[in-house]
């Protein structure tokens, strides 16, 4: 095992001299420095296990150098034993308020200094210990926090896949739903983690249907009055499915599965919500189920090509009216239109 190895900064030769010898009858490796700049930069470049730094020195002084070490990331956990002549209460101070660990007074004794410097590297070595034990806990809190972040992803693919075996007519829809509204969060520039949330979200929107009945959810033709009145009853559906999470991204799933029908001015449902009054998450992904829905057949209608269902959603068709939108989301979507198409195009 390699000794431990001390810095020695002091700009008078035989003080370095002294403390050499000292130190390497100790057992201990030496470098040296021969002013307090000097110091910062071996400190940072040899990794030390302890300074012995000299006060009173030309181009920076011992509290100056101190200063540094201690505040700076890389070093600041290396012991620091100022030396020095001066023996008042100010100057002690002036040490401490630098962050220095012990003081040594000049003329050094050798069995004082031989203490101080084997009950340092002691505290420093348990905290090196303790360091690296902190650094393994969040090393595995993070590879745990991945698992059941990896889970939670996969638990809601599961769901959604779910979902999709009971709609086949839509293929693909919830898998794009979350890509679409990834691009409308983006480019609405919320913040990342919103992003992420809505993203992993967006993908359990029609979650609901899985209670709606086959001879409706399947039905090849117009669903009637009755029959679309229950279809209706899956937004609020998914949101009982969902609802009492005490986990966000859930909490923000159950919002989008109850208002992703919801209008901006009014007249969607299930609450008949306007404007503000429905969540941004549900906003978005609005749009996004709009887009998709008319991107695909229906028993009431052929699939459409992107520029119709772009012209559908910007211009209105009567079913389909601009004023249905939030203005911010239908801003964005006009932006970035393109890159709904190739989404479409590329998870068919």
């Amino acid at each position: 095992m390699p000794n431990e190895n001390i810095l020695i900064v002091d700009d008078e030769e035989i003080n370095l001299k002294i403390l050499i010898n000292y130190l390497v009858s100790a057992g201990y490796d030496v470098d040296t420095a021969g002013n307090g700049a000097e110091a910062v930069q071996k400190s940072k470049g040899c990794r030390p296990d302890l300074i012995i730094l000299d006060v009173m020195m030309p181009v920076m002084d011992g509290y100056q150098a101190c200063s540094l070490i201690k505040t700076d990331r890389e070093t600041k956990n290396i012991p620091v034993i100022i030396a020095t002549a001066l023996d008042d209460r100010e100057s002690k101070l002036k040490g401490l308020e630098a962050g220095a660990n012990d003081f040594l007074s000049k003329p050094i004794d050798k069995a004082e200094l031989t203490i101080r410097v084997r009950n340092l590297l002691k505290i420093k070595k348990f905290e090196d210990f303790m360091l690296r034990h902190n650094q393994i806990l969040e090393k595995e809190v993070l590879e745990r926090t991945q698992d059941l972040q990896n889970m939670s992803k996969e638990m809601v693919w599961k769901l959604t896949t779910a979902a999709e075996f009971r709609d086949t007519v839509t293929g693909d829809h919830i898998s794009r739903i979350g890509y679409y509204s990834n691009k409308l969060a983006v480019a609405m520039d919320l913040p990342v983690d919103v992003v992420e949330t809505i993203t992993f979200s967006s993908r359990l929107h029609d979650i609901g249907k899985i209670g709606i009945p086959d001879s409706i959810l399947l039905k090849p033709g117009t669903l009637t009055r009755d029959e679309f009145e229950i279809m209706k009853t899956h937004t609020a559906i998914g949101e009982k499915i969902l609802s009492g999470s005490t986990y966000p991204k859930i909490q923000i799933a159950a919002a989008i599965a109850l208002t992703h029908h919801e209008h901006w001015g009014g007249g969607g449902y299930p609450a008949g919500l306007k404007g503000e009054e429905i969540p941004l998450a549900g906003r978005i992904v609005m749009l996004a189920d709009i887009y998709d829905a008319l991107r695909c057949q229906r028993p009431y209608k052929p699939a459409f090509d992107h520029e119709k269902a772009f012209r559908v959603i910007t211009a209105g068709d009567g079913r389909t009216m601009p004023e249905h939108f939030d203005p911010a989301v239908l801003k964005a979507f006009k932006e970035i239109a393109p890159s709904f198409g190739e989404i479409f195009e590329e998870h068919q």
